[in-house]
């Protein structure tokens, strides 16, 4: 099944790209071997928009549709063995606002 993506699905998936592999691929092991949650990788996820992918903006999220939650998601558990990244966009998007300086 192939699926048309809109333009700001496409921006969406090059960013988790660039960013799973660029954030996440060089540090997964250590932070997996260390048992420590990756503040600062989230900080810069959330920064990049990829918190809260799926909720609506007036509650602290992107806005966007489930084509583009399942985009992030893939993106980010499929570099790493994290669990930290494999949590609902609801979720995220807390972290992203407990995260903020």
């Amino acid at each position: 099944m192939e699926i048309d993506l809109s333009e700001e699905q496409r921006l969406l998936r090059d960013t988790c790209r660039e960013f799973a592999e660029k954030e996440l691929r060089p540090n997964a092991k250590k932070w997996d071997r260390e048992h420590r949650f990756p503040a600062d990788a989230v900080k810069k996820a959330c920064e990049l928009g990829l918190g809260g992918v799926a909720v609506p903006a007036e509650w602290g999220g992107a806005g966007m549709d489930n084509v583009s939650l399942s985009m992030a998601r893939y993106h980010s558990v499929t570099t790493m063995s994290l669990r930290y990244f494999r949590t609902s966009s609801a979720s995220a998007s807390r972290r992203c606002r407990s995260t903020r300086v």
